[in-house]
């Protein structure tokens, strides 16, 4: 009892405990205190008076309930003063049938000693259990009155300093419990229950309960117990449950008394246990994907629902290991950096758990409050670092045509990154439609991941020739990627063809003329040839088999024949020019062919004049000229001199929206002027590229232009809608000039 008097109070107290110690027992028994009553073995013997309550009356009460009638009575007649609370322990460590310890257990006695200047007279409660350094006691307190005459309250166990008495059992120590340990879950329903050996022991009396009240208000000498589901002895260390006596999914308490023929112990702490479950299924884990890169330090870890689990228990680390090694009961995880119990299928990884590229493990079990799964299997996923670079890619220039089909592909190397992954396929669109996250690709002929160097020679097998192929580039490192590259597209060409043999003028060939035909050997399979033709040698010999262009060149010309007639005004007189031939297909080519050299016919002595009139004048003013065999273009009444007498070729040069004359052939007279007169009259609207006239620029329009520049006569209205570069010539250049125009909106 706790409670701080005055002087006369503590006086007045002295006297009252003098009066009651000397009094006969007999005399002063108190049957009821606070609504509680001696009902038990002791009956109406309580020797200790009640004013609302009484800290020693309800200690002796449980004492003589619990301990029984004889342990009661050493307390009234061998010990002295024993209504002062703070002196019991001393009491009790002089008497045969009682002990002190400084361990609090359940069904004890808690003591707490007066201070020095004996202004606190003690205080006695009885503990009912025990939590680590917290205990719960019973008590009554002298003078307050509590609703049921008694209360609950918990403890720190050093508040009773004057130590826990406990009933002498004759020294056999109680069991120590093993295994399950206290609070163990997932247990079987005839699991084994083990405690050490108590020396003298020669059997145990093991009690189970669904109930710890039922366990902890059994005394020492109890054999029966009405609310036990079990109460056996055993003549071992262990008693193995049978089957049917426990159910599944059931939280039960167990204690353990040991015994010979003449001693006992007293009862065990008491342990807890649940019983499992039929185990559930082991959860199976959707994302991200086992070995994903880049993903979030702040990513969802999802896996599948599992029937009746309740609960799931997420580990992550940085060691596979770590999580391998651990059992399906392990819940704690000292070398994992998360270990969570969550109650969804998913985890939502916090903020600042995780680092930035790092490869993480990662495993899921499932749980309720009896049973387990196993461990799920364990994924890999590595946190993405900052983005790399996009690749820019470098050669083959993009439509490059000609390309061998094991061609090196080539792009700018970026900075932090290890790797590269590259694309190639027949469909553009398959390209344009892959994430910068995939690594699979169905529709590509290439897919090739190459460490450190920025370029990829495509091997053997994989590229046919005369196809056209778009390709890209990823690059990427342990834990981060780049955007996809642009999309380029390169042609593989074809078997090479045979190199064009020139027939004639055979070479160094004197006095041609002008307009001479140049012929050579039809080659097999050549769609078409081209020509060149140049006053330097050098200039020729200097081109490269794939080579189009010329400026040097005073022919460079597409036929599809294996002859080209050399248009009037093009040579010179007496002039010396080589000429040589390249055969190709829309895939392949030959080598150029060797060149050859021819002179013109020298200029001839005799010479006439010829004036041109054009007519009507808005013609004139909307840039209509004429020339002759293909030299300067002049304007209207010009007189060209010095023109060879034979027969030239007058052209008049097309302008918009008007249809030209035809072009002339005027004989030059020696020493006169020959007078010609060419007519425009307008011409009906032409739009350019519009060779079907459908009204739109289609790449059927390109393949018009294309036919048409096969021919040799066109119509001023075919000219009009083909020439799209206006250089009064139809020629594949115009096509191609259509086709690109067709691509635009």
């Amino acid at each position: 009892m706790e409670k701080t008097v005055s002087k006369s109070g503590a006086f007045v107290f002295m006297v009252i405990s003098l009066l009651f110690l000397f009094h006969p027992v007999t005399a002063s028994a108190v049957y009821e205190c606070a609504g509680q009553t001696d009902d038990c073995q002791c009956n109406a013997s309580n020797p200790f008076p009640c004013d609302l309550g009484n800290c020693t009356w309800w200690a002796w009460h449980k004492i003589c309930c619990t301990w029984g009638e004889e342990a009661a009575r050493d307390i009234v007649y061998n010990w002295e003063t024993p209504r002062d609370a703070h002196t019991w322990n001393d009491k009790a460590e002089s008497s045969s049938v009682f002990t002190v310890s400084d361990t609090p257990a359940p069904g004890t006695v808690a003591v707490r000693e007066a201070y020095s200047d004996n202004s606190y007279l003690g205080h006695v409660a009885w503990v009912e259990s025990v939590s680590g350094s917290q205990i719960t006691v019973t008590e009554m307190m002298w003078g307050v009155s509590f609703s049921g005459g008694y209360r609950t309250k918990t403890y720190n166990a050093s508040h009773f300093d004057g130590g826990f008495i406990s009933l002498n059992s004759g020294g056999m120590p109680p069991p120590n419990l093993s295994s399950p340990s206290d609070g163990a879950i997932g247990q079987l329903e005839t699991l084994r229950l083990d405690w050490n050996d108590v020396s003298g022991a020669t059997v145990y009396r093991v009690f189970i309960s669904d109930s710890y009240e039922c366990l902890n208000s059994l005394t020492n000498k109890d054999k029966t117990c009405y609310c036990c589901v079990e109460n056996e002895l055993s003549y071992s260390s262990f008693y193995d449950v049978p089957s049917g006596i426990l159910d599944e999914c059931t939280t039960y308490y167990w204690m353990v008394r040991a015994g010979n023929a003449t001693d006992g112990s007293d009862n065990s702490a008491i342990w807890e246990f649940t019983t499992k479950d039929s185990s559930l299924a082991t959860p199976s884990l959707s994302s991200p994907a086992d070995g994903a890169i880049g993903q979030s330090e702040t990513l969802r870890l999802d896996w599948g629902d599992v029937s009746g689990a309740e609960k799931y228990r997420v580990f992550v680390s940085e060691s596979e290991s770590c999580l391998t090694n651990l059992s399906n009961k392990d819940k704690t995880c000292d070398c994992c950096v998360i270990n969570k119990e969550v109650f969804s299928s998913y985890y939502d990884v916090g903020s600042g758990d995780l680092d930035e590229c790092t490869t993480y493990y990662w495993m899921v079990r499932a749980g309720n409050s009896c049973a387990g799964s196993h461990n799920s299997s364990v994924r890999e996923f590595t946190t993405k670092g900052s983005a790399l670079a996009t690749p820019s890619l470098t050669y083959p220039l993009d439509e490059a045509a000609g390309q061998s089909v094991t061609p090196r592909l080539n792009w700018d190397s970026v900075t932090g990154s290890d790797k590269y992954r590259v694309f190639v396929s027949e469909s553009e669109s398959c390209l344009t439609n892959l994430s910068n996250k995939d690594k699979t690709c169905y529709c590509c002929d290439v897919n090739k991941e190459i460490s450190l160097i920025s370029e990829y020679t495509v091997e053997s097998g994989y590229l046919d020739e005369c196809t056209t192929y778009y390709w890209m580039v990823r690059a990427g490192s342990s834990c981060a990627g780049s955007n996809n590259s642009s999309v380029r597209e390169f042609a593989t060409r074809g078997s090479s063809l045979d190199t064009p043999a020139l027939l004639s003028p055979s070479d160094g060939a004197a006095d041609q003329s002008r307009t001479l035909r140049l012929d050579w050997r039809d080659v097999n399979g050549a769609e078409s040839y081209r020509v060149f033709v140049s006053t330097s040698y050098s200039t020729l010999s200097n081109l490269s088999d794939t080579a189009t262009g010329c400026s040097a060149c005073v022919d460079n010309y597409v036929t599809f024949y294996s002859h080209r007639d050399v248009p009037t005004g093009r040579l010179s007189y007496d002039t010396t020019y080589y000429w040589m031939v390249r055969a190709g297909k829309s895939c392949a080519g030959s080598h150029n062919s060797s060149v050859r050299s021819f002179k013109t016919v020298p200029k001839p002595i005799s010479t006439g004049s010829l004036k041109v009139t054009i007519t009507p004048q808005e013609a004139i003013t909307e840039g209509a000229q004429w020339r002759a065999d293909g030299s300067t273009w002049r304007n209207s009444g010009y007189t060209e001199s010095d023109l060879s007498v034979e027969t030239h070729t007058v052209e008049f040069k097309t302008i918009s929206g008007w249809k030209k004359p035809d072009n002339k052939a005027v004989v030059i007279n020696e020493g006169q002027t020959t007078q010609v007169t060419g007519e425009y009259v307008p011409a009906p609207p032409c739009t350019k590229g519009d060779v079907n006239g459908d009204g739109r620029i289609t790449p059927g329009d390109a393949v018009a232009a294309y036919e048409l520049s096969k021919k040799f006569s066109l119509t001023d209205e075919e000219r009009c809608v083909a020439d799209y570069n206006e250089d009064d010539y139809v020629t594949p250049g115009d096509a191609v000039e259509i086709y690109e125009k067709s691509k635009e909106f």
